[in-house]
């Protein structure tokens, strides 16, 4: 019936068809890893460097400009929702209500 690593080795053996059959669990060691040490350091940093560059690469008027500039995609939602958290910080540091404003709506 095995050697008990596995809980689910005796029911699986209770499910077994009627001819004796018994699961035996297939234990795999790993002696060697492919990535240990200095080559998946390396590994990592090139994947790491390959995916920033390609970032900077496919957002380049954008990322020339992050510290100074905000980029909405020619529409007006990037400056409501900078507003939206303005407002909220303020509410809640007056203790106001977040979810209403007399600054909407105002002749």
């Amino acid at each position: 019936m095995g050697n008990g690593l596995f809980p689910c080795e005796a029911l699986a053996n209770r499910l077994a068809p009627t001819k004796e059959i018994e699961v035996v669990p297939i234990m795999v060691e790993r002696k060697h890893s492919t990535f240990n040490g200095l080559a998946a350091w390396r590994r990592h940093t090139f994947v790491f460097a390959l995916f920033l560059l390609l970032s900077v690469a496919m957002t380049w008027p954008v990322a020339a400009q992050l510290g100074s500039a905000a980029y909405a995609g020619g529409r007006g939602d990037l400056w409501v929702h900078q507003w939206t958290f303005w407002w909220i910080k303020e509410a809640l540091q007056s203790g106001s209500n977040p979810f209403f404003t007399p600054f909407l709506y105002a002749p």
